[in-house]
C-alpha cells in the first residue's frame, strides 16, 4: 500500500474499526452498520471513501441493496506510511484504541457489582510502589472476594510485576498462550475482552 491517505486509515486503530465487516466477505453497508452499531447514513459515507482508496470494491446486487468486499485479503503498509513515528508510538496507539473499550466495559461490570464507589483506597503495595482499591457504601472493596466467588462476574484485571528466572518466565509464557488456546476452541454466546501481556521491564 503506497497511497498515503489508505495507509493512514489502515495503520489507525479507530478508523480501521469501519473496513472489519468488508474484510475477505460481501456485506451490504446496513448490515455492517448493524455491526459497528453506527447508523447506516453515517457509514456510507466511509465506504464510499474507502472505494475511492480502493480498500473495497462493489461485488454485486443483492435484491436492492449493494454488496461490498475489501479489495485484498490482507494489506501491507510500509511503516513509514503509518499513523506512528516509532515502533512504541503504532503500539501505543493500538493498545489504547482496545483498553479504552476494556475499561468501559469493566467499569460497567464493576458499577452493576458494586454500585457507584464512593472513594478510593491507597496503600502500599511491595510490588508496584501503590496499590488502589474502589470502595462502595457500604465499605466494599472492588478487590473484594465477591468477584470470584461462583456468582460473581467473571471479570478480572490485573497489572503487576513478577520477579523470575529466564526459565519461569518462559514457563508461565507458554502456559498463558497454552490456556488461550484452550479456550479459543469454545463457542459460548457472550463475548469477552482478554488481553495477556509478558515482558522483561526495560528501563
Amino acid at each position: 500500500m503506497r497511497d498515503p491517505e489508505a495507509a493512514q486509515l489502515l495503520t489507525d486503530p479507530r478508523q480501521v474499526e469501519v473496513l472489519k465487516p468488508f474484510l475477505q466477505r460481501e456485506i451490504s453497508v446496513p448490515e455492517a452498520a448493524r455491526e459497528l452499531k453506527v447508523k447506516a447514513n453515517s457509514l456510507l459515507y466511509q465506504v464510499r471513501k474507502m472505494e475511492r482508496l480502493n480498500l473495497i470494491t462493489f461485488t454485486r446486487m443483492r435484491g436492492r441493496q449493494k454488496l461490498y468486499q475489501s479489495t485484498a485479503d490482507a494489506y501491507f503498509v510500509p511503516f513509514d506510511l503509518s499513523t506512528a513515528d516509532t515502533f512504541q508510538g503504532f503500539l501505543d496507539a493500538q493498545y489504547l484504541a482496545k483498553l479504552d473499550r476494556f475499561t468501559y466495559s469493566y467499569s460497567q461490570s464493576m458499577l452493576r457489582l458494586m454500585g457507584v464507589p464512593v472513594g478510593i483506597g491507597i496503600k502500599r503495595d511491595p510490588v508496584n510502589g501503590v496499590a488502589y482499591s474502589f470502595l462502595s457504601k457500604d465499605g466494599e472493596s472492588s478487590l473484594s472476594p465477591e468477584i470470584l466467588a461462583p456468582e460473581g462476574p467473571a471479570i478480572l484485571t490485573l497489572w503487576t510485576r513478577l520477579f523470575l528466572d529466564p526459565e519461569d518466565a518462559k514457563e508461565l509464557q507458554q502456559d498463558l498462550a497454552g490456556l488461550y488456546a484452550r479456550y479459543k476452541q469454545r463457542q459460548g454466546k457472550t463475548p469477552y475482552l482478554i488481553h495477556l501481556d509478558l515482558t522483561p521491564e526495560r528501563s
